[in-house]
């Protein structure tokens, strides 16, 4: 990973690259152009040159090439236009370069937005579909017993509890998965409902909140958190990760009106102050890299939690562009996405304004922050991905971490590192509340749980016996 990668060269390379592509966005149904959507009337290519007819409901994008780099543009190519006049109806790009894959999209309407993020949410946590539909009691929850997670769990009375919150475009199993993968993990699991003479010495209760996080905003999580913690007593603990640490404010700071003896979080990765990834001018870039780094290393994409909605923002991008035409295109479709509009580091972001105001909480916070800096390559960190070029790297920088006065800042992939300590603003978490990786070239935002360092912070600042 360390090591540049090379571009790829050959056309066969690319075609196999481009197939890998319409793989990742058929999930999002985004198809090649030569799929039929579901009630699409087949596109007529006319004579000529001319557009190809299309139905009204169907979009088209076209990916296009410069040296290297990706760019979607909404429209449909005619081949063999590039470095030549074009003819009237032909596809013009506004990069230059060669067009090279043409995918179509249902275009969406305002009112089918909502509907949208729903079912991708639903692809992203399995488990709260499956308790949203059979109407369980209190969807999303679950309590680890006998190393499972087993759904349709209350809260207990009293005693202390301990709550997981995962993070964007995640679920807890991923998080407990991670967990399992090392033996400190594994270790900390098992501790933490240990007893002594039939007595609690840590906790009573183990529970994990699973929940949307593109359909909903952090604050209608931790209201659906809330409602369900009412009824208990207990104390309350969190161990939260990335969008999770939002939803815990939100619940500690606002929500909870239960007269606890105790309230501790710990953060991990959180945005805090938002991501500079979910702000509006860097999405755009965002869709246009992620399909670069596609181009070169496929299933390296995991690493970013974010390229798996890459396909989602495209079409929503591309549909708002057509309803809101006087809106600019990637601030509105930002704006009709709850989860990610609330994670948004920007100055006007309200929701995170309205939490940086609250009371002084009595909670104890604690933070797990890190630092990507691979070998070699700095904070530009897309260049652990592929061996740009001058030219491509400087079309990615608008999605580069920067300050406000555009010098690049530290980041895990996903989080500003700053936001992760900005409990108020400019206030930050003290120094001996939080625990660094520091600079490193192992730790990223999606593997915290799968690092030692990680696990025996947790068993400090939670005191686990």
């Amino acid at each position: 990973m360390n090591a540049p990668m090379k571009e790829l060269q050959s056309s066969t390379e690319k075609r196999a690259s481009v197939a890998d592509l319409h793989d990742r966005l058929a999930k999002f149904g985004i198809l090649p152009l030569d799929s039929t959507l579901p009630g699409e009337t087949p596109i007529r290519t006319l004579r000529r040159s001319r557009v190809a007819e299309q139905d009204d409901n169907i979009g088209l994008a076209t990916l296009v090439e410069v040296d290297g780099v990706w760019h979607w543009q909404q429209g449909m190519a005619t081949p063999g236009i590039a470095g030549r006049r074009a003819r009237r109806g032909d596809f013009i790009t506004i990069f230059g370069g060669s067009p090279y894959t043409t995918v179509k999209y249902e275009r969406l309407g305002i009112n089918q937005i909502a509907g949208k993020l729903e079912d991708f949410d639903r692809g992203f946590n399995e488990e709260v579909a499956r308790a949203t539909k059979n109407n369980e009691k209190n969807p999303g929850l679950r309590e680890f017993k006998d190393g499972n997670l087993i759904p349709e769990s209350t809260p207990v009375q009293s005693g202390r509890i301990l709550i997981f919150i995962h993070g964007t475009f995640s679920n807890n199993d991923n998080l407990f998965k991670e967990m399992n993968e090392i033996d400190e993990g594994k270790a900390l699991l098992g501790d933490l409902l240990k007893q002594a003479n039939g007595k609690a010495l840590n906790y009573d209760q183990i529970l994990s909140f699973d929940h949307y996080t593109l359909s909903r905003s952090p604050v209608l999580n931790a209201l659906d958190l809330a409602r369900i913690m009412s009824s208990s007593n207990a104390d309350v603990d969190i161990v939260c990760h990335s969008r999770g640490g939002l939803i815990a404010r939100w619940f500690m700071e606002v929500f909870d009106r239960v007269p606890r003896k105790r309230r501790r979080v710990i953060f991990v990765g959180s945005p805090l102050r938002g991501t500079s990834l979910a702000a509006p001018d860097r999405v755009r870039a965002g869709i246009d890299l992620f399909a670069s780094i596609g181009q070169t290393i496929g299933t390296g994409l995991s690493l970013i939690p974010f390229a798996e909605v890459a396909g989602c923002l495209m079409q929503i991008a591309f549909s708002v562009g057509k309803i809101v035409s006087k809106t600019p295109l990637v601030d509105a479709s930002v704006a009709m996405i709850p989860g990610l509009a609330a994670m948004s580091r920007v100055s006007n972001n309200f929701e995170l304004d309205a939490l940086r105001d609250c009371p002084s909480s009595s909670s104890q916070y604690y933070a797990i922050t890190g630092v990507f800096r691979p070998k070699d390559v700095g904070w530009k960190f897309w260049q652990a991905f592929c061996d740009f070029g001058p030219r491509v790297a400087k079309a990615a920088d608008n999605l580069v971490f920067r300050d406000s006065d555009g010098a690049p800042c530290s980041n895990d992939l996903v989080v500003d590192t700053k936001s992760m300590t900005e409990y108020g603003f400019p206030a930050t978490l003290s120094s001996d509340s939080v625990y660094t990786f520091g600079e490193n070239d192992h730790v990223y935002h999606t593997i915290y749980f799968r690092q030692p360092g990680t696990i025996q912070f947790l068993r400090k600042s939670l005191q686990i016996r």
